[in-house]
């Protein structure tokens, strides 16, 4: 399985929004309502954390592709200097389709 990722660029996020709401309703249909979670305010609050400043974070959204299909993605920052010199945080996600061998 190659699965490519890439840095998400406007309407990305409505994809993977998709794909998170999906995941949701898949992974937690016997405990959450179907329209709990709405594609609007997800887009919303996505957005709102990407550009939010929060210890001057560089925020952002990678999509997993295999075969050019949008099958996931994650939401990632730098880890603050006290965590790790080099570290990266994973702060949104993961929401990945289950996807076969």
């Amino acid at each position: 399985m190659n699965i490519k990722y890439e840095l998400a660029l406007g309407d990305d996020i409505g994809a993977a929004v998709e794909i998170l709401i999906t995941c949701w309703n898949n992974d937690y249909a016997h405990f959450i309502p179907k329209n709990y979670l709405r594609y609007d305010e997800k887009i919303k609050e996505i957005k709102e954390w990407i550009n939010g400043k929060y210890n001057n974070d560089k925020r952002i959204i990678l999509l997993a592709k295999l075969k050019n299909e949008l099958i996931g993605f994650i939401g990632t920052s730098f880890a603050e200097l006290y965590d790790s010199n080099n570290g990266i945080e994973i702060n949104y996600g993961p929401s990945l389709f289950h996807v076969g061998s």
